[in-house]
């Protein structure tokens, strides 16, 4: 069995470093380019959203290198990923990429029986020590939260930074090492180290930045290529850029939907104004995280074209125009290439924002 994954930021990495821990032979789809795009295009229904073709495509890439066993994580509910599993099965068999599919879903979905049973059913071949599997899986983690806040404190502290390229050269420098990684203490390592560059920065904590949230669909928020590099764009503008949707926010959202009820009821009841039933996704946490966004000069919501609940979130934005939350731009990313106008509207909301702060207040 050599197992593969669809791409998901930098968690593909990890969980290839996890899977190698534990002999476990695995091939990680190649990064999200134009080609990718292309070939899960060309097998995807027409008005399936980016992600899937995304992941469709990587999907070809790693069966076309050998690999032969899919472990994929699934939710429940309205939103397509409840059945990306089943359809992107349905999509590659069609089109003659027999994988075996090992489909993880939430344990109050599928029982804790059935879920520990297809956790073991990765590991069945090489039947690794309990502890062994234990140790891979916090060691997984660890790194994730780790990367997740080392990025996020880069691009908090970009605003302050005078040569803004500094932080984004440290950024990409840190991608193309995560890329190469071939265990867990070289990936606490490169971290360290990273640490220890940022220190170096000289900040200049007199200047009031422009402070941007990125909200919205956590696949599109997290993949660079299906947000064209949203990120990166926003820190050469001299931006302080702070996202929402990580793999840490989603691993902690699903330990706590699984163990603590009231904390999916508290915020049901904090976004109820805006929805009073679930829509899928995590269009909730997106409305709940821009009523409290106070602290942010704007926001930029982001999603694939044809999702569901992100188009509701979308209609809920556009009425905060008159109220104290900050402005939003909504992007909406599909397969068609228009670089130029994504940049127009963001250096138009930039500016903007700039004007409103430091002109229009008298800063």
């Amino acid at each position: 069995m050599i197992v593969t994954f669809p791409r998901f930021g930098h968690s593909a990495e990890m969980v290839s470093l996890m899977f190698e821990e534990l002999g476990i032979p695995c091939i990680i789809p190649p990064h999200n380019d134009y080609d990718v795009l292309k070939k899960g295009s060309q097998i995807s229904p027409e008005e399936i959203c980016l992600p899937f073709k995304y992941m469709a495509g990587g999907l070809m890439q790693s069966y076309s290198q050998g690999a032969d066993t899919v472990v994929m994580v699934a939710t429940c509910g309205p939103c397509r990923l409840g059945e990306y599993g089943q359809l992107l099965k349905e999509v590659l068999d069609n089109a003659g990429y027999n994988y075996n599919w090992i489909i993880i879903d939430s344990p109050a979905v599928i029982g804790t029986k059935e879920f520990i049973r297809r956790i073991g059913a990765v590991a069945e071949e090489k039947r690794p020590a309990k502890h062994k599997i234990v140790n891979a899986a916090f060691n997984t983690v660890k790194l994730i939260k780790a990367l997740d806040s080392l990025e996020n404190r880069i691009k908090r502290i970009n605003g302050y930074v005078g040569a803004h390229s500094s932080c984004i050269r440290i950024m990409n420098e840190l991608d193309d090492k995560i890329a190469s990684l071939k265990s867990f203490d070289e990936g606490f390592e490169l971290i360290r180290a990273t640490k220890r560059r940022i220190r170096k920065l000289e900040l200049d904590r007199t200047v009031n930045p422009i402070k941007i949230l990125i909200v919205g669909e956590i696949y599109t928020s997290i993949e660079k290529e299906a947000n064209r590099k949203l990120e990166d764009k926003l820190m050469m503008l001299g931006c302080s850029v702070n996202r929402h949707m990580t793999i840490s926010w989603w691993i902690d959202n699903a330990v706590k939907c699984a163990a603590l009820p009231a904390f999916v009821k508290n915020i049901t009841m904090m976004s109820r104004r805006a929805f009073p039933c679930g829509i899928g996704g995590y269009a909730k946490e997106t409305v709940n995280k821009i009523q409290k966004a106070s602290e942010f000069d704007g926001v930029i919501k982001i999603m694939p074209s044809g999702c569901m609940p992100e188009i509701v979130t979308k209609a809920y934005c556009e009425n905060t125009v008159n109220n104290k939350l900050p402005a939003v731009l909504n992007l909406v990313y599909d397969e068609m290439d228009g670089e130029a106008g994504y940049e127009t509207r963001i250096e138009a909301f930039v500016d903007m924002l700039e004007r409103r702060k430091h002109v229009l207040a008298g800063n």
